[in-house]
C-alpha cells in the first residue's frame, strides 16, 4: 500500500505495520498530515547529531569517547537509536546493565551476549552484521 506517508514514519517498520501506518495516513486530513509534516521536520531540525556505530577488529582500541563525556554520551544514547557508517539504524537495548555499561564505555564487544538470553537481542542483531568485529559508537553532528 502507497499513501506518500513520510518515510520517518515508516522506515524501521515491518510490512503488516507500515500498511497500517499508511492506513492511519490516508484517514488523516490534508490540514493534519501537514501538521505531522511540520512536527516531523522540527524534530529533525533539533537533531543535527546522529550516533554513528563502525565495526573495528576486537584488537583495536576506541578513541572516540573522551572520560569526561561518557555521562552525557550515554544520556545521548538513551534517547536515540544507532545509524551504522552505512546508513541502516537500529534501536539500542537498555534492558539489562550489561547493555547499559557497553554503551557507557561507547563500543559494543564482538564478545557481548545478551544477559536475558533474548534471540530478537537488538545488540546483537547489530553485531551478528560484522561477526567477531567490534562496535564503536561516536557522537556525530
Amino acid at each position: 500500500m502507497s499513501s506518500n506517508a513520510p518515510a520517518t514514519l515508516t522506515n524501521r517498520l515491518s510490512v503488516a505495520q507500515t500498511d497500517d501506518v499508511s492506513r492511519w495516513w490516508l484517514g488523516l486530513p490534508p490540514a493534519e498530515r501537514r501538521g505531522v509534516r511540520r512536527l516531523l521536520d522540527q524534530e529533525a531540525a533539533r537533531s543535527p547529531v546522529r550516533l554513528v556505530g563502525r565495526f573495528v577488529d576486537a584488537r583495536q582500541r576506541y578513541e572516540g569517547v573522551e572520560e569526561a563525556s561518557v555521562t552525557d554520551f550515554y544520556e545521548y544514547l538513551v534517547n536515540h537509536e544507532l545509524t551504522l557508517d552505512d546508513g541502516r539504524t537500529y534501536h539500542i537495548c537498555f534492558a539489562h546493565r550489561e547493555a547499559r555499561r557497553a554503551l557507557a564505555a561507547g563500543e559494543i564487544r564482538a564478545s557481548f551476549r545478551c544477559p536475558l538470553a533474548r534471540t530478537d537481542c537488538p545488540m546483537r542483531a547489530v553485531l551478528d552484521r560484522a561477526p567477531g568485529r567490534d562496535l564503536c559508537l561516536e557522537e556525530v553532528r
